[in-house]
């Protein structure tokens, strides 16, 4: 579900998909330690066995409309004068078009906004895993799965039917939202979760049996807090659940893992706070045997944590990490989560090192120096006045993998009337991070990308056996529709480089909504040689929920490093207007 940025009671009209926002809080004292976070004991129950292959293909007939939701800020203060602010000069690499060693090599119709989807929402979040066999998407209401051909051997079906829930009903007017899906290539099993919003307070998970997604899968249910969910201010009587939204997935050789944004609400549902970010750490085995219960730890709700973001572990072993960008901006309020050893007019990523496995798991926090980053703004495209934006969102973490010792995070970055160095509304922001991460580091990699000189944003990473880079991304201008491209980083190539681009799909027709979505997916394919699949979203029709999705291969077929980009950028503090020039 989406989150947005808001400082007064805002009203929001909930079209399928329920909107909720990243409710500001004042700037709040730097973290100091990095000592064991406090977790407490619990366990997830199956919920149930679901075989894929008798899934029956959807007919698209089912949709509605959602009710209003009203939210409610945890605190209107402005940041004060002191607020860091980006730092003198900051490189922004211009990615053009062009020839390099990425390839598209297929790109094919992805689920899309109508018939056969049930969502008739707007806009699409979605998941994209990949095994050497197949690939599974899931798009808010519904799923689909192909071979690594391309071809479909499993015609969209309604997610209603995997997940045991339905599309409609409950206090919130929907079933659930936001999927994920992931393939573990060394446990040989995939991996999903979906926001159960029909029970507000739980979240599904599940994990198939073997590596046929077709087959059986065995679906579990974590829950954020059932009572006294943190609210401030608070209400009376005590608001009764916490919605854990947006939750998302990463794993380890022996974890599992989930973290979500907890939202408070009123025993009517019809008012929410922002609670804090929740994460629960899972016994990976007991869930891959089918247990009845799974062990697990989590942590009360914390308000100083935002958006945190476990990831999926490309290469073996026991330690799993998570991360947040810890300096988060929107246009009115700052949240300050990082560590003192983040001083000055530096931003942060925290990486949670997470050890051992429940009863007795440990995680510790670490900030690694960033640049600042900035609150993107509505990226332009195509059409007449206030219908020429498209919203990007906040500077959460949106895409992050871990391989091989390394770390890579994506952001949406801002301008410099938001604290960024962007020259555009919104650009990327790409992070590489040395593990194990130790008290003072600093990111290996950290630099920012427009494309064509036009906005980019929602970025999505990933990784091969090499360490060799992908990045999926959408742009769009004044003069070019929401498009999906894609560029990478051979780890043979000098450090903030991106390859030119190519395009996985050009889009065709604005986004009347103004909403894009809230992230896009990047994977690696197993057992391959430098080959992806990336997924996002695209238009050729303006009504509504007429969006649709593209997946693209992508391959690398050379290991010869690309030349240094074209253009470079630099910002003075000095100057009103940033001066950007080619070199």
């Amino acid at each position: 579900m989406r989150k947005t940025s808001i400082t007064l009671v805002t009203i929001l009209v909930l079209l399928a998909l329920p909107i909720f926002a990243h409710l500001g809080q004042s700037p709040a004292a730097p973290k100091t330690v990095t000592n064991d976070i406090p977790l407490s004991s619990d366990v997830a129950t199956l919920e149930g066995v679901v075989n894929a292959t008798n899934i029956p293909v959807s007919n698209g007939l089912d949709g509605a409309f959602s009710p209003v939701i009203v939210l409610t800020p945890r605190d209107t203060k402005q940041p004060s004068s002191t607020a860091p602010q980006s730092p003198a000069t900051f490189g922004v690499i211009n990615v053009p078009s062009g020839s390099s060693y990425i390839n598209v090599a297929k790109s094919i119709e992805g689920t899309p906004g109508y018939n056969p989807n049930p969502c008739v929402c707007a806009p699409s979040d979605m998941g994209l895993a990949a095994s050497s066999q197949y690939v599974v998407q899931m798009v808010n209401l519904a799923g689909t799965i192909y071979s690594t051909s391309g071809t479909v051997v499993k015609p969209t079906f309604q997610l209603a039917d995997f997940w045991f829930l339905p599309n409609r009903g409950g206090p919130l007017g929907i079933g659930m939202s936001d999927p994920q899906v992931l393939f573990d290539a060394h446990a040989q099993r995939w991996f999903a979760s979906i926001l159960n919003t029909y029970q507000v307070n739980r979240i599904r998970i599940a994990v198939s049996a073997n590596a046929n997604p077709l087959g059986i899968w065995y679906i579990y249910s974590v829950r954020a807090p059932s009572l006294n969910c943190v609210s401030t201010p608070p209400v009376s009587p005590p608001p009764p659940n916490c919605l854990p939204d947006q939750p998302w997935i990463g794993y380890s050789d022996d974890k599992f893992l989930i973290a979500a944004n907890d939202f408070s609400f009123d025993p009517s549902f019809t008012v929410g706070t922002f609670a804090g970010a929740q994460y629960w750490i899972l016994n990976k085995a007991q869930m891959m045997a089918g247990a009845y219960t799974v062990a697990l730890q989590t942590i009360t709700p914390s308000s100083q944590d935002y958006r945190i973001d476990p990831m999926q572990q490309l290469s073996s072993g026991t330690t799993a990490y998570m991360v947040e960008n810890c300096l988060t901006l929107t246009p009115l309020v700052l949240t300050n989560d990082c560590q003192a050893t983040i001083l000055g007019t530096d931003g942060g990523i925290n990486v949670f090192t997470v050890t051992g496995l429940p009863p007795t798991a440990s995680v510790i926090e670490t900030t690694v120096s960033i640049r600042q980053t900035g609150f993107p703004t509505a990226a332009d495209q195509p059409g007449p006045g206030h219908l020429a934006t498209l919203n990007t969102n906040d500077n959460r973490i949106v895409s992050a993998v871990y391989n091989n010792g390394k770390i890579w995070t994506a952001l949406n970055d801002g301008n410099a009337a938001n604290g960024g160095p962007c020259p555009t509304p919104s650009c990327v922001r790409l992070d590489e991070i040395a593990t194990p991460v130790l008290t003072g580091a600093t990111a290996l990699q950290d630099f920012d990308f427009v494309s064509n000189g036009a906005a980019t944003f929602y970025g999505s990473v990933s990784t091969d056996t090499q360490n060799n880079l992908v990045v999926m991304f959408e742009t769009s201008s004044s003069t070019v529709y929401p498009s999906l491209l894609v560029t990478g980083q051979l780890a043979s190539a000098p450090p903030n480089t991106l390859a030119p681009s190519r395009t996985v799909q050009a889009g065709s027709a604005s986004d009347l909504t103004t909403r894009w979505g809230d992230y896009y997916y990047a994977t690696t394919q197993p057992g391959a040689t430098s080959t992806f699949w990336v997924s996002g979203g695209y238009r050729t029709i303006e009504l509504f929920q007429g969006w649709q999705t593209r997946i693209g291969k992508i391959t690398f077929t050379t290991a010869t490093p690309p030349p240094p980009p074209p253009c470079t950028s630099s910002k003075s503090l000095a100057q009103p207007t940033p001066s950007w020039a080619c070199v």
